[in-house]
């Protein structure tokens, strides 16, 4: 029996109950988002357990009709996010320049090695990542202990070998969060402690934005904001960090890392490619996504490829940022945490490095620090 993931279904079944009741009792202005939540808990249920809740599900299809669903939230905020990335062209275009730059100076790699790592040893190693980077790991130990995480097929339908890391289920409503991570069998080790970490900064992320912002503005982030995987990518960050400096499987945490950098690399690639109205159609295949720049087209494939490019990208460049500004000064990074609370809620904007207090040189810069610390560290593992 696995110490780590929860096999019943019955914690999603719970949500979904909550929900219900609480559309009996919620006020008007709170109802689109409480049947939202309910949209999305009854397609994650179906989709993992293959089971659905009639009871809820015809209490949606009921008052749907009242409410946008997702699809179409997603559409308007689509027209959005294509309209804002055809008005930055000229800063992504010369950003993704020099980072591709600055990358392909220090292409890192290491070693992978399978460790095969018990899950009482991998739990005790990110609950002493929490308790020494955060002051405490009581949220994760929680979501263990509730059996809150649980595994799920995330393979591509075409690539059964393409990854998919997993996903995190914030309740609105109740305030609960639940982890759900793929079950490829490849996504081990310090890989699947990295995804466990990757998410978890999603919860802490949800739980920090419950705090001050309203539902509305909770569930409008989510759709809207460029800046939604920036917490999830710094505890991840960290998490390397922490298992390199710590001297925990240190080659293997390197070679992570350096896949952690590949993902920035490779967004920021594609995004350079989408400015160019020549190198569009590059591939025909996936890099069509970007036929939109040139006539709008909003298809959802479309814009769900340029969303990540500019949310993974922009993410592990700030994440990056972040976690070397928490390492040299800790005073200075949670003033920086601050600057970033109050700039995240809205679309990408070239003034978000103002607002929080940097610039293009230094964050680059901070790029290029760590990658040269691979690349080091590189040739030590193969000597």
């Amino acid at each position: 029996m696995s110490k780590i993931f929860n096999e019943d279904s019955n914690v999603i079944k719970e949500e979904i109950d909550k929900i219900k009741d609480s559309l009996l009792v919620a006020k008007p202005k709170e109802l689109g988002g409480n049947f939202d939540m309910l949209e999305f808990l009854l397609s994650v249920y179906e989709d993992v357990f293959n089971e659905a809740d009639l009871d809820a599900y015809n209490m949606f299809k009921d008052n749907r009709k009242l409410f946008l669903s997702f699809e179409d939230k997603y559409i308007t905020s689509a027209k959005k996010y294509s309209e804002n990335f055809i008005s930055n062209r000229d800063f992504h275009n010369e950003f993704a320049r020099r980072v591709i730059k600055k990358y392909k100076k220090n292409f890192p790699y290491t070693i992978r090695r399978d460790l095969n790592l018990k899950e009482d040893e991998m739990l005790d190693i990110m609950y002493d990542f929490l308790d020494d980077e955060f002051g405490n790991s009581n949220e994760f130990r929680k979501l263990v202990e509730g059996g809150r995480i649980f595994l799920t097929d995330l393979s591509d339908e075409e690539d059964k070998n393409e990854m998919t890391g997993g996903y995190t289920i914030f309740n609105y409503v109740t305030k609960n969060s639940m982890i759900a991570i793929s079950d490829n069998k490849m996504i081990k080790d310090i890989k699947l402690m990295a995804i466990l970490m990757h998410e978890f900064g999603h919860v802490a992320d949800d739980l920090e934005k419950s705090k001050f912002r309203s539902r509305k503005d909770i569930i409008n982030y989510n759709f809207s904001s460029s800046y939604v995987e920036i917490y999830s990518l710094l505890y991840e960050k960290l998490f390397y960090d922490y298992l390199i400096n710590n001297n925990i499987y240190r080659d293997s945490a390197l070679y992570h890392l350096g896949s952690f950098f590949d993902g920035i690399y490779y967004n920021f690639v594609e995004l350079f490619y989408a400015t160019i109205p020549e190198n569009i159609n590059i591939d025909n295949n996936k890099h069509l996504k970007y036929s939109f720049v040139e006539d709008n087209d909003v298809e959802l494939g479309v814009e769900y490829g340029l969303r990540n490019n500019v949310s993974y990208g922009y993410g592990g460049i700030f994440a990056n940022y972040l976690a070397n500004i928490k390492h040299e000064n800790e005073d200075r990074f949670n003033t920086k945490m601050i600057d970033f609370n109050n700039a995240r809620f809205g679309i990408f904007d070239e003034d978000i490095f103002d607002k929080l207090g940097t610039s293009t040189d230094e964050v680059v810069g901070y790029l290029n620090k760590d990658l040269k610390k691979i690349t080091n560290s590189k040739k030590l593992i193969l000597k």
